[in-house]
């Protein structure tokens, strides 16, 4: 599974269970390291530090924050994917 949809899952997950709606639109910045995501009628942005980020957290524009964590499978996949030969790129614009 390819890194980004590790995080997109992970993301979705979190922000489904804050706001009990599996509605929203996650998408990566295409010239910045952010990842944006539009969810309960607000605009969240994670500013994207390290590749190897387990927590990402998002700040909305009125100052809420969402804070998503890796769980331990989502671990693992990013793991099966490390030692099946993947490279690590710089993550964005997108998470490769």
């Amino acid at each position: 599974m390819r890194t980004n949809r590790v995080y997109k899952q992970a993301i979705k997950r979190v922000f489904a269970e804050k706001f009990h709606d599996s509605r929203m639109a996650v998408y990566w910045g295409r010239d910045d390291d952010t990842i944006n995501v539009i969810a309960s009628q607000r605009h969240y942005v994670c500013r994207i530090a390290d590749v190897n980020e387990d927590t990402l957290e998002f700040v909305s524009s009125v100052g809420d924050r969402v804070t998503v964590a890796l769980t331990d499978e989502e671990r693992r996949q990013l793991e099966r994917r490390d030692n099946a030969g993947a490279r690590h790129e710089k993550m964005p614009p997108r998470l490769r």
